[in-house]
């Protein structure tokens, strides 16, 4: 795995729900690169129970950690196994990771060196970072994080209906539907996001010229009459027999 790809799987990881790295997922990341990321506050161990890997079946079932006495006293860790009843495992076996979100927008605050610390605005899903010049003024950054779940509008409502801040999200950019008034810059991570010799940083100059970008399609949307502007909104969409896929 590259330097690129466990970006890109961290960054999709911060915009799922509770996703656990295992010690076999961990084994496939670039060599140093969890000593790093936890290092950066990008992830942290595993919030919940005590859980561990089959070690023999390859559907690679995740079962509950129990312990037991061994013949010499000492305890020993087990799962149980469909088709081999008790299995041991070992401590290592037994450690998950999970993305941590309040170190991720840490992480990007401090790449666009912006300060004080982020703010939470909705626990463990937007956080207002500060502000950045642009065009003489300034312009408001937050993070945001599952704005594909099917509470999204109601995360979108605290960014204000504006459209002049610049929203931060891991990987998904949302539906446009989801914002009150006009649509914000929306920004992948994933497209300006990387590690470089250690640290978590992000591309500016591409971050400036998508800003930008995203803010001459809001103008011209604004432009058009409402009439219009739907049905060229419309003509974006991917529709299927279950409802919305997508953008074009």
């Amino acid at each position: 795995m590259t330097s690129e790809a466990f970006m890109r799987l961290l960054l999709c990881a911060l915009d799922d729900v509770d996703r656990v790295f295992d010690h076999r997922d961990v084994a496939e990341w670039p060599p140093g690169s969890l000593t790093t990321a936890e290092r950066l506050g990008l992830v942290r161990p595993a919030s919940g129970g005590l859980t561990a890997v089959c070690p023999h079946c390859e559907e690679a079932h995740v079962e509950v950690v129990g312990k037991r006495a061994g013949p010499d006293g000492v305890d020993r860790l087990w799962i149980y196994c469909p088709e081999d009843l008790r299995v041991e495992v070992t401590p290592e076996m037994c450690r998950g990771w999970q993305v941590h979100p309040h170190g991720f927008a840490a992480a990007v605050a401090g790449a666009l060196a912006l300060t004080p610390a982020p703010v939470a605005i909705v626990s463990d899903r937007l956080w207002r970072l500060g502000r950045i010049p642009w065009q003489g003024k300034t312009r408001e950054v937050l993070l945001a994080r599952r704005l594909q779940d099917p509470d999204a509008a109601s995360v979108a409502a605290h960014v204000g209906a504006g459209g002049r801040s610049v929203v931060l999200v891991p990987h998904h950019v949302p539906d446009d539907r989801i914002w009150q008034g006009r649509v914000p810059a929306t920004i992948s991570l994933s497209r300006i996001a990387s590690f470089v010799e250690g640290q978590f940083v992000l591309d500016g100059a591409a971050l400036v010229s998508l800003v930008a970008e995203a803010d001459e399609v809001a103008e011209q949307r604004s432009l058009l009459p409402l009439d219009q502007a739907v049905v060229d909104w419309e003509k974006t969409q991917v529709w299927g027999a279950g409802g919305y896929y997508g953008r074009v």
